[in-house]
């Protein structure tokens, strides 16, 4: 069965929002995979010893304060929001298409 109009709308609405969370998603995996690469340069390029390291990744910081590890952490939770969130929006579109199968 062809989705009845206001069906059709509702998935195509969703979709659209589905790609701007999908496009927000892949800048957040970015951001994560720079903080990652820029960390890691910056403690091998800038000590010779374990120990050094060490304490340079605690004392790197972002401009609000947070470390380098704190601020990673927080990505990584809002890139699981956001995976989470997708998700619920296919769920969403499958529910709309089996409504749709029904009338």
């Amino acid at each position: 069965m062809t989705p009845t109009p206001d069906i059709a709308k509702r998935i195509s609405e969703i979709m659209t929002d589905m790609a701007k969370e999908q496009e927000e998603l892949e800048a957040i995996s970015l951001f994560i995979d720079n903080i990652e690469q820029a960390s890691f340069r910056q403690m091998s390029g800038s000590a010779s010893s374990a120990r050094n390291r060490r304490k340079k990744s605690k004392v790197l910081s972002t401009e609000e304060g947070k470390s380098i590890e704190e601020e990673k952490e927080d990505y990584e939770r809002r890139r699981v929001e956001k995976q989470e969130k997708i998700r619920l929006m296919w769920l969403k579109i499958n529910q709309l298409q089996e409504e749709a199968k029904k009338i």
